[in-house]
């Protein structure tokens, strides 16, 4: 049997062969993965992160970079331009400009108060009110009412005239008190600070510092109003003068009856109803003017002393008034010249009123006459 010859360094070249294939996969292997794990940055991934603007609403806001999708948002934070439109100054809201809302709730103070808001501060200025309303409760006295608020007893009675038996109060009537030591005047028609000044004893100045007056223009008041006249007094009349044995002799005939109904008499004037009489009629009768005049007053509080009420001038010195009424005559205010007979209200109960009624007043240069001996 013939033997193969066997071919020389066949064995360790076909040994050799496949370890050399190897070491080509494992290199090129090594490369792929080499590449994967560290693949080269281009000199164009080096550029600020890119934004997508499409998902923002800042209004004008500077951008250049192209849009992109979101995914391809970097995690790093960049500062970013905020350009404030343009708009007109007057359209500019300031940090200090309130609403109405809000301006009404800081003008919530005490009753009868408010306070000054200062367009270019946020600083109030506080004002002090004219007057509280006060009901008389059991065990009051005036002289215990004016301790219990820090005033006299003159602050008391001097602002609430009305008052019949300044000794005797009653609970349930209603009193004006006022925050400060001083008189509430009612602005007649024509009324200057001047006479009013000089009425009570004081410094015209005073009137108009006091913040609650709200006066911006001293030389024009506003009739039908109330204002506050600080340190107020009133003067005592001229001795010889006694409004209970009045000088004026009866003149029937010169005035009207004022209510267009008779009515009843429920108080005289004497001394413990010294102020005039008054007439016991329903709500909403006719109140007629008793003689011809210009109003000087139309106006009042509903809570306290007359109510609404009216005040005539009539010339030489006479005046009437007409209190506890429930509405004015159309058109009737400060200025209105009347006629005789006029219709200038309805009766109502208005004011420190125990019922339906009308009060009347005459006066003869500021002291109280007996209507009766006016009236026919």
């Amino acid at each position: 049997m013939r033997r193969r010859a066997a071919h020389p360094g066949t064995p360790n070249g076909l040994t050799k062969r496949p370890l050399a294939h190897a070491g080509i996969f494992v290199a090129i292997f090594l490369a792929v993965l080499s590449f994967g794990l560290f693949p080269v940055q281009s000199s164009s991934a080096m550029v600020e992160p890119r934004l997508d603007v499409s998902q923002l609403a800042l209004p004008g806001l500077v951008f250049s970079t192209p849009r992109v999708a979101s995914t391809e948002l970097e995690a790093f934070p960049q500062p970013i331009t905020v350009v404030a439109p343009e708009v007109a100054s007057a359209v500019l809201i300031g940090a200090n400009d309130l609403t109405d809302i809000e301006l009404a709730e800081r003008a919530l103070t005490v009753e009868n108060s408010s306070v000054d808001i200062d367009g270019s501060s946020s600083v109030e200025k506080p004002r002090i009110a004219m007057y509280r309303n006060y009901e008389i409760q059991e065990g009051d006295t005036l002289s215990s009412i004016a301790d219990d608020f820090g005033l006299s007893l003159d602050d008391i009675v001097w602002n609430n005239h009305f008052l019949e038996h300044p000794d005797r109060v009653v609970p349930g009537v209603k009193l004006i008190v006022p925050y400060v030591s001083g008189i509430v005047h009612a602005v007649e028609f024509n009324e200057t600070l001047i006479e009013i000044a000089e009425q009570y004893d004081v410094d015209m100045q005073d009137i108009i510092d006091f913040s609650a007056n709200d006066i911006t223009n001293p030389n024009q008041l506003k009739a039908d109003e109330f204002i506050f006249v600080p340190g107020a007094r009133i003067l005592p009349p001229p001795p010889s003068i006694n409004p209970w044995d009045s000088p004026v002799q009866p003149r029937y005939g010169g005035w009207y009856w004022p209510t267009g109904i008779q009515g009843r008499l429920t108080s005289y004037f004497d001394r413990w109803h010294p102020l005039g009489i008054d007439i016991g009629l329903p709500s909403g009768n006719e109140i007629l003017a008793s003689r011809a005049g210009v109003v000087t007053f139309a106006g009042g509080n509903p809570w306290v002393s007359y109510g609404y009420y009216v005040k005539i001038d009539h010339g030489d010195g006479w005046e009437s008034l007409y209190a506890h009424l429930s509405d004015f005559a159309v058109g009737l205010r400060s200025g209105t010249y009347v006629y005789q007979g006029q219709v200038i209200g309805l009766s109502g109960n208005t004011g420190n009123s125990t019922g339906p009624h009308l009060h009347f007043e005459t006066r003869l240069w500021g002291i109280p006459q007996d209507p009766l001996l006016q009236l026919r």
